[in-house]
């Protein structure tokens, strides 16, 4: 039987890889498709929200939240 502490790990853990997955998909689709003028600057909107959320999901993962709960173990 998974804790709940364990089920709080993975799906943490799951909907990291899920970001950072999104948001190379989305770079690379950039890369391959032309991207209509009229939506040039939603697009760009887009692509730096999805970079904040991977910015996090590493400075969670490798920054003092990673620390922390090092220590706190």
């Amino acid at each position: 039987m998974i804790s709940a502490a364990d089920s709080k790990t993975v799906i943490s853990s799951a909907l990291a890889i899920i970001a950072i997955v999104a948001f190379v998909g989305t770079i690379y689709m950039l890369h391959q498709h032309e991207v209509h003028p009229s939506s040039r600057d939603i697009v760009m909107v887009l692509c730096g929200v999805m970079a904040g959320i991977v910015k996090d999901v590493y400075g969670y993962y490798f920054g003092s939240s990673a620390e922390g709960e090092k220590s706190a173990k």
